[in-house]
């Protein structure tokens, strides 16, 4: 609150109501509320706004001089730029009100890096706006100038908070209220898990392939055949000597047909076998043919 005050006083006696009028102009009243203006009066320990009291009586301070001052009107005319009140005696009086505090900034914003941020915000719109203070933490930064609109800071950790905290200040030097915003730098990305950073910085990290359990191919039994071999009815010659008539018995005995194992036929080592077999039966068929 500002006070522009003056004393007030008079030679008259008997002097029960005295009308005071302060009188102002636009200029004088610039970053003051016009609608907060009145008529102050000095108690011997503060002023004292006369409108608060209009009716009634303003005491004095203990242990002063002055005297209780009895307010029967107060009040102000901002179409005619000044203020009134109808008091009981002359004293200190003064002109005053609250001052009009700067606007501060809107639309704060930011963006932000792994190391910087730069908050950006819209001026106010206040004739006699002047700047804007910055603080970073807490920590007063620098003043930017009317008109520059954003602050830009680097040098910060990747994945922390930073707050910025402006006011702004017009050309009396009055401050606005603060107007504050957090902004968090990125963060770094986290590293594959199980990568390292040798050998080249590092590789990707592949999952491990589970393996197919062992599969054995279907393999189709097959019995292998084999056909008796056809021997012909050999008849001795006439000068041979006929063989006893008695004929040998020859007895052969089947057996179950054997399974060979998968593709054991195919093998070299079966062929032969084979065929020893085959003619190891002709030899023996030949040789009981020659007995008869």
């Amino acid at each position: 609150m500002g006070i522009k005050y003056l004393n007030i006083s008079s030679n008259l006696d008997n002097v029960t109501e005295i009308r005071i009028e302060l009188h102002y102009t636009d200029d004088e009243v610039r970053e003051v509320d016009e609608s907060s203006l009145a008529v102050f009066y000095w108690n011997g320990s503060g002023w004292i706004n006369c409108t608060e009291y209009s009716g009634g009586v303003i005491p004095a301070a203990p242990n002063t001089s002055i005297e209780d001052l009895r307010v029967y009107e107060a009040g102000n005319n901002p179409d005619e730029n000044y203020v009134y009140a109808v008091v009981n005696h002359t004293s200190d009086y003064g002109l005053g009100g609250n001052y009009s505090i700067p606007s501060p900034v809107t639309n704060l914003a930011h963006t932000a890096g792994k190391t910087w941020v730069n908050w950006t915000w819209k001026d106010p719109d206040d004739l006699d706006f002047d700047h804007v203070m910055i603080y970073i933490d807490g920590e007063f930064m620098e003043n930017v100038t009317k008109g520059v609109q954003f602050y830009y800071a680097t040098g910060f950790s990747s994945g922390t908070g930073h707050t910025i905290s402006t006011r702004t200040v017009d050309t009396t030097g009055l401050l606005s209220e603060w107007n504050n915003l957090t902004a968090k730098t990125e963060s770094e990305p986290s590293p594959p898990a199980g990568g390292g950073r040798g050998g080249g910085g590092g590789g990707l990290l592949l999952p491990t392939p589970t393996p197919s359990p062992t599969q054995t191919p279907a393999v189709t039994p097959q019995t292998v055949g084999v056909t008796p071999a056809v021997i012909p009815t050999m008849t001795p010659t006439p000068a041979e000597t006929p063989l006893p008539t008695t004929t040998p018995e020859l007895t052969i005995t089947a057996k179950p047909a054997v399974t060979p194992s998968p593709a054991w036929w195919r093998q070299p080592t079966g062929i032969i076998a084979i065929i020893a077999i085959v003619v190891a039966g002709i030899v023996i068929i030949a040789y009981a043919f020659r007995r008869r």
